[in-house]
């Protein structure tokens, strides 16, 4: 009976490993309040290129620029975690 409860759980941990697909995007996939975010605070740089990453509990996107910043997304298109430069350093908000 253990050896099939172990059997199950690796199984499951494989499965959700296994689960998550990570795909380029065009600009115009993203959520409309990501698009608005990413006119609005990164206008000067050049995205290179985006990510949705989608999983079986969650969808979200990562916009990486020419300068290796980078803004990651939920799947509502609220701004989750912000890497930058300021000032010559490259820090995270």
């Amino acid at each position: 009976m253990k050896k099939l409860a172990l059997l199950a759980i690796m199984a499951l941990a494989f499965i959700s490993c296994e689960s998550q697909e990570r795909v380029a995007v065009e600009f115009n996939q993203l959520p409309a309040e990501a698009q608005s975010f990413v006119k609005t605070h990164f206008s000067d740089k050049t995205i290179s290129i985006i990510f949705h990453d989608k999983d079986l509990f969650d969808k979200d996107y990562e916009v990486m620029f020419e300068d290796t910043s980078n803004v990651d997304f939920n799947k509502k298109g609220e701004w989750t975690e912000i890497f930058a430069y300021v000032d010559g350093a490259r820090g995270d908000v």
